[in-house]
């Protein structure tokens, strides 16, 4: 591990004004180089709390609101150990409250993790977290977060790729491992992310307060009931497995989950899917995809008349959807690259509200 020195007070101060001052004019933004100076000194020498701050600052325009910054009481808060935070808390507290939302909801993601901006977007609507008249109307509010929380300094490494597949192009980003404890630092009541590896055969006793739970590093031979109960967690909102290779899905763990909105079983060894996940009736979001054994879909799937998002990208060895996939008539999104299809059923058709359909070989 390299351990990087901090920035010298006069490079803080550079990295800070070049953010904070970047739409002003010369003269405007001499005029707050003095304050402007006091606020980069708070940093410590920490870049990514430079880049925060300047980028909360660039969007205030008088100088009592530059003095309030200067002056926040959050800078003496003794529970916030890691002094990077507070710069973050005070950009946090900044943001609309829908954009904290869809801000926390990113602790149930792996430190390192590449986001996909669809996929986000996707995963905030699965929990009604954008409020609008219509479909269309959320999902550019949902744009909206993520370019503020790009523009905050909150996402970062921002690029957009081409897949050769269907020359689509994808946005992805990053979340620094400071502003990923932070998140996770204040989403720790309703958010818990849970190594398998380190339950060791015990149960591991999960608050019922826990809404968004993670599973890392699940064995291929371990069932979902080894790690959690689903009785204390009856009113989980998402269920994510990373880096996991199970190869089923017991009953007894899933049948229970009624309030479950997002499931994301992806990158494991899943073949099959209990009947009973057509019993998830609140699920917008089912994540399949890269689950290179998985060869059909149980029937009971077109039963989630809520689902918004599917993807079975990278399912190659699926041939064929359920015959009644033409009931999820609120589907938004069928993500299916690389997915070998041989034909589409007929109630397709029904679909009025897809936008998504990666286009494939039909027989």
């Amino acid at each position: 591990m390299i351990h990087l020195e901090k920035l010298s007070d006069e490079n803080c101060l550079a990295l800070f004004s070049s953010i904070a001052y970047l739409e002003r004019k010369k003269d405007e933004a001499n005029g707050f180089r003095a304050i402007g100076e006091k606020i980069a000194k708070k940093c410590n020498g920490l870049p990514l709390a430079a880049k925060t701050l300047g980028a909360l600052m660039r969007y205030k325009k008088e100088m009592g609101d530059w003095q309030e910054v200067l002056d926040s009481k959050i800078w003496l808060l003794k529970e916030v150990e890691q002094q990077v935070f507070q710069p973050l808390l005070l950009s946090y507290y900044e943001l609309a409250p829908i954009v904290k939302r869809c801000l926390l909801y990113c602790a149930t993601f792996p430190k390192d993790y590449r986001f996909k901006k669809h996929n986000l977007i996707e995963l905030w609507m699965s929990q009604d977290y954008l409020s609008g008249k219509d479909y269309k109307e959320k999902e550019k509010i949902g744009q909206n977060v993520f370019d503020t929380l790009v523009m905050r300094s909150f996402f970062q490494d921002v690029v957009k790729e081409v897949y050769e597949y269907d020359k689509s192009i994808t946005v992805f980003c990053k979340m620094h491992d400071i502003v990923h404890d932070f998140v996770q630092f204040l989403n720790k009541i309703e958010c818990f992310t849970m190594e398998a590896k380190e339950v060791d055969g015990r149960k591991t006793v999960i608050s019922e307060k826990v809404r968004h739970l993670t599973l890392m590093f699940a064995p291929f031979d371990s069932p979902l009931s080894d790690f959690i109960s689903p009785v204390n967690q009856k009113k989980l909102r998402t269920l994510a497995t990373f880096d996991s290779r199970m190869e089923s899905i017991d009953i007894k763990a899933i049948s229970q989950l009624k309030y479950l909105r997002t499931l994301n079983l992806s990158c494991n060894g899943i073949r099959e899917l209990p009947e009973e996940v057509g019993e998830l009736i609140h699920l917008r979001y089912l994540d399949l995809s890269e689950n290179y054994d998985l060869k059909k879909l149980p029937d009971s799937v077109g039963n989630l008349y809520n689902l918004q998002t599917l993807c079975l990208t990278d399912c190659s060895y699926l041939r064929a959807l359920p015959e009644n996939m033409g009931n999820l008539i609120n589907l938004r999104h069928l993500h299916n690259m690389v997915c070998d299809l041989e034909y589409l059923p007929r109630g397709m058709a029904r679909l009025t509200s897809l936008q998504t359909l990666n286009t494939c070989p039909v027989n």
